[in-house]
């Protein structure tokens, strides 16, 4: 990486962490230093080591986020701690891993961290706790460096993709006409055609929240180099004949996710946040991440742990509950309220050990794990969407229910991880109407009924089963709204949505999909059919 590259990233983070510079970025000073980190020593060095952190000690250090791209060639485990900790040669690292202890060590900074090295990976215990703290480590980290282009720990990023690179131009020098007469160049290139190429690092989960929690990130794409924090000062740094595609944000769409809710609470008091807009953050969070693919399926949970540990933290008292299987449990049951999304997840450019492209698509799942309820967004492996609206009212009560009930055997979640030991279900009391095979099928023919089924094959025992459908939202709007956006006329019925489960043992039911039930064509003065109102618990 060029040196006027380099000096432009350093000026960049200085700006950032002085009082003088960025309005509105705040730098709190040396935090406490992880559980663990990766002394990088001093340039000339040619051996890094693990600094086991058992003082409690703070300092500045960076954070890696990178594509793994399949089994690691060096990772920490019980059998070789005393050796990292003594020390071994860079030259072992993977690239990816190299090229972020020359840049950290080009900053000026001596500690890094990166989960391959400082998570002991064969201890699952030491595993759960450090992912728990995810949160605390990427949001406490001076700065993250995204290796955004690299598809694989052995690929690195620091080597430009000059093919990519290439366009046609020409580099013009000029003076100024001020008394410093100061001299500079300007290069003026064809305007690049078509979208950037897809960058690896924003189609993995876990790289969603290292990016929304980091407060500064410095991104590493095929030519460009990314500096952002949270107050949108971004600066590109481009060196040479080389190309720019403007556009959106290159990695993380919401990185200032956690800077407008920090401000928030600057401004409006600690207990500023309602149920409402927590409801409204953490559905587009999902949605964000479910597009991106996980090497470990049954990482879907911890892989936003984190960030939910952040939110809760901006939390006045009671509000949001408890936040469990994925979903704040004050926010019930509009979090219940999501389906299968139509929108195909991130293409995936998944790479092997050597850092060969090899095209793909994230699998989506055809099966119901047990990591999480039915219930839960977080069961399916695939893109989910939510489905809330303004006119929305909400004609349930749901309340988390932790009961044994053997007969349902494996096939309830568990969620060890949270600390739940027990079935994992909600207790909904809401308008239930029982539904025939036939019947379902004379509902979606008649168009009023749409219903998203969360799995491409029925996971039901028999398709002749009976489901149900539990009515938890009803939408009530105008038939028309003026220029001005004042209301004409009455409110008025216009849909009503919720689950579609079956029994599956007596009293205990599963979710299947959810419906929308269309109610515009109504005959004036004619009602819905919403069933009896009843209690079903729904694992």
């Amino acid at each position: 990486m060029a040196d006027n590259i380099m000096d432009g990233i350093i000026s960049w983070l200085r700006d950032c962490m002085t009082s003088n510079g960025h309005d509105g970025c705040v730098y709190t000073g040396k935090l406490e230093l992880p559980t663990r980190v990766l002394d990088v020593g001093r340039s000339q060095d040619g051996t890094v080591k693990l600094y086991p952190n058992k003082s409690g000690m703070a300092e500045d250090y960076v954070a890696l986020s990178y594509c793994w791209g399949g089994p690691q060639p060096l990772t920490a485990n019980n059998g070789n701690m005393r050796q990292l900790m003594d020390g071994i040669e860079l030259s072992a690292l993977p690239q990816t891993l190299q090229d972020a202890v020359l840049v950290t060590r080009r900053l000026g900074f001596r500690y890094l961290w990166v989960d391959a090295i400082c998570i002991i990976q064969d201890n699952n215990e030491d595993k759960m706790k450090e992912i728990s703290r995810m949160g605390n480590i990427y949001r406490n980290a001076t700065a993250t460096i995204a290796a955004s282009y690299s598809g694989s720990a052995s690929g690195g990023f620091l080597k430009p993709d000059l093919k990519l690179a290439e366009t046609p131009s020409c580099t013009i020098p000029f003076w100024t006409s001020n008394p410093d007469n100061l001299k500079g160049a300007v290069t003026i290139a064809v305007e690049p055609g078509g979208k950037r190429p897809l960058q690896p690092l924003s189609t993995r989960g876990w790289a969603y929240q290292e990016a929304v929690l980091s407060p500064r990130l410095i991104a590493f794409s095929e030519f460009e180099v990314y500096c952002e924090c949270h107050r949108r000062n971004r600066v590109v740094l481009n060196s040479g004949p080389r190309r720019h595609i403007t556009g959106g944000r290159l990695y993380a769409p919401d990185l200032r996710l956690l800077a407008d809710i920090q401000e928030a609470r600057r401004d409006h008091g600690a207990a500023w946040m309602d149920e409402k807009y927590l409801a409204e953050i953490w559905e587009n969070a999902v949605v964000q991440f479910t597009l991106r693919a996980l090497t470990v399926a049954d990482d879907r949970l911890p892989g936003v742990q984190g960030l939910a540990s952040e939110i809760a933290e901006h939390l006045g008292a009671g509000v949001g509950g408890d936040y469990v299987a994925g979903v704040w449990t004050h926010c019930l049951p509009r979090l219940l309220l999501w389906s299968r999304s139509d929108v195909p997840p991130v293409e995936v450019q998944m790479y092997d050990a050597e850092g060969n492209f090899l095209p793909g698509r994230a699998v989506q799942q055809r099966v119901r794990s047990t990591r999480a309820p039915s219930w839960s967004w977080a069961c399916l492996d695939c893109p989910v969407r939510f489905f809330s609206d303004e006119g929305d009212r909400y004609d349930a009560t749901v309340s988390v229910r932790k009961d044994w009930y053997p007969s349902v055997g494996a096939e309830a979640a568990r969620l060890p991880e949270l600390g739940y030991t027990e079935f994992v279900m909600v207790e909904i009391e809401c308008e239930v109407l029982l539904r025939s095979p036939h019947e379902v099928v004379e509902d979606m023919a008649t168009g009023s009924v749409r219903i998203a089924m969360d799995l491409e094959l029925d996971e039901m025992e028999s398709k002749d089963k009976t489901v149900y459908y539990l009515f938890l939202s009803k939408n009530f709007g105008p038939d028309a709204w003026d220029h001005d956006l004042k209301l004409m006329g009455p409110l008025r019925l216009w849909y009503s949505s919720g689950l579609v489960v079956y029994e599956v043992s007596e009293g205990l039911f599963r979710r299947v999909g959810y419906f929308r039930w269309d109610h515009g064509d109504l005959v004036d003065g004619a009602e819905p059919n919403f069933g009896v109102r009843r209690s079903v618990k729904v694992i």
